[in-house]
């Protein structure tokens, strides 16, 4: 996220009309545009690879099963670690703006 500019969001340039409302819009939108697509892909992933191992072996619908909650278990954690940073970040800001004269 971000352009590899690490866990903040991007520095909020302030406007004379009262804040930075522009900004904070893309950052939440980054967000939930990464959010949708990597549940959406983990789970794409488990079900054709699971798909592709019931094929395999002869085991439908075991490992498609398996794959989609595979896929949306490590999704949903990715979403919560990415989530969490988000906010820290953003409480960081907000305490750095908080503290300056």
């Amino acid at each position: 996220m971000n352009g590899g500019r690490g866990d903040r969001p991007p520095a909020e340039k302030q406007t004379g009309r009262g804040g930075s409302t522009d900004r904070r819009f893309a950052s939440w939108f980054d967000l939930a545009l990464q959010t949708g697509l990597t549940l959406a892909l983990s789970v794409l992933a488990g079900v054709f690879g699971g798909h592709w191992l019931d094929t395999h072996w002869g085991t439908t619908p075991l490992f498609t099963i398996i794959g989609v909650l595979w896929g949306a278990g490590g999704g949903t954690a990715w979403v919560i670690i990415r989530v969490k940073q988000y906010a820290d970040a953003r409480e960081r800001d907000e305490a750095e703006k908080r503290e300056q004269p």
